[in-house]
């Protein structure tokens, strides 16, 4: 049960550092105006401190 645990947990940390590529695009000439290369963990890392810096400011 042990190394079921380890494989699974190995398999969903690869699954937190896949890369993705975020691109904007203008809708009318499709000239790309921004990329962005990112991963789950960096978003959820992102979010995760936006959330608490912008808490304490919320109830003001």
């Amino acid at each position: 049960m042990k190394i079921l645990d380890k494989e699974r947990m190995d398999r969903w940390v690869a699954q937190m550092k896949a890369p993705y590529r975020l691109i904007v695009r203008n809708d009318e000439t499709l000239e790309e105006r921004a990329s962005f290369r990112l991963t789950m963990m960096n978003v959820y890392i992102l979010l995760s401190t936006v959330i608490v810096l912008w808490r304490p400011w919320s109830f003001c």
